[in-house]
C-alpha cells in the first residue's frame, strides 16, 4: 500500500471487488485549517501517472461540505482515477475572491503532491455542481487575473494548468524565447513572496 504522509487518517476501504485508499483531512492551506481541507481517494495499486478529478461542492457558497461528493470520488477511484473532494471557506468567512483562491490552492496542492498520489499532474479535471460548478468555471476563466491569483505556498503549482491553457490560446508564445510562464504563475509567486500567505479577507491586503 502506498505510503502517504500528508493526511491525518489513511484507511483502505473494500468496495465491491476493488479497494480504495481514503486519505482523509488533508489541509491544503494551513492558514485556514479545516476550512481548507480535502479528502483524497486512490486506487489501491502501485500505478503512477493516473488521471485525477477534483470535486468542488455546491451549496450557495454558504453551506454543505466536501462529503457530498464522497460517493462520486470513490466510484472514480474504483475506476482508476485519483479523486479528491474539497472544502473551501464559506460565506461569511470566505468572500469573493477568497473562495476562488481556495479552489486554486486546492488544485495546487493536489498537483504538487502528484508523486505521493500516483497522479499525472497534467491530467486533472475539475468537477462541481451548482455553486461548485460556478467555482469550476472561475478556475477556467480567471487564471490570469490578479485578484484571483492563488496566494498560498503551493499556489504556483496551480498555474501549470493555466500555463497550458494560456499557451494553447496564444500558441506563438510557446515559441517565443521571451516567454517565461503565464501571468498566473508570476502573480502567484509575487503574492507569496510579498507575504500574503498571512491570510485574511479582502480588507487585510493592501493590493486589493
Amino acid at each position: 500500500m502506498r505510503s502517504l504522509v500528508l493526511a491525518s487518517i489513511v484507511v483502505a476501504t473494500a468496495i465491491g471487488c476493488s479497494n480504495v485508499i481514503e486519505v482523509k483531512g488533508v489541509v491544503y492551506d494551513e492558514r485556514f485549517g479545516n476550512s481548507t481541507a480535502m479528502d483524497v481517494y486512490l486506487p489501491d495499486n502501485a500505478e503512477t501517472g493516473r488521471p485525477g478529478v477534483l470535486w468542488i461542492h455546491g451549496g450557495g457558497w454558504s453551506s454543505f461540505h466536501r462529503d457530498v461528493h464522497t460517493d462520486h470520488a470513490i466510484r472514480l477511484a474504483r475506476a482508476g482515477y485519483v479523486s479528491a473532494t474539497i472544502d473551501y471557506r464559506l460565506v461569511p468567512e470566505g468572500v469573493y475572491t477568497d473562495l476562488v483562491k481556495d479552489c486554486f490552492c486546492a488544485l495546487a496542492h493536489f498537483r504538487a503532491n502528484a508523486d505521493a498520489y500516483g497522479l499525472d499532474p497534467d491530467r486533472v479535471a475539475i468537477a462541481g455542481y451548482s455553486a461548485g460548478g460556478h467555482l469550476v468555471s472561475m478556475l477556467g476563466t480567471t487564471y490570469d487575473l490578479d485578484e484571483t491569483a492563488p496566494d498560498c505556498g503551493a499556489g504556483p503549482a496551480a498555474c501549470d494548468v493555466a500555463d497550458s491553457a494560456y499557451r494553447r490560446r496564444h500558441a506563438a508564445l510557446s515559441h517565443d524565447s521571451r516567454y517565461r510562464g503565464s501571468l498566473c504563475r508570476r502573480k502567484a509567486e509575487r503574492r507569496y513572496a510579498r507575504g500574503t500567505h498571512r491570510g485574511g479577507h479582502r480588507g487585510s491586503h493592501s493590493d486589493y
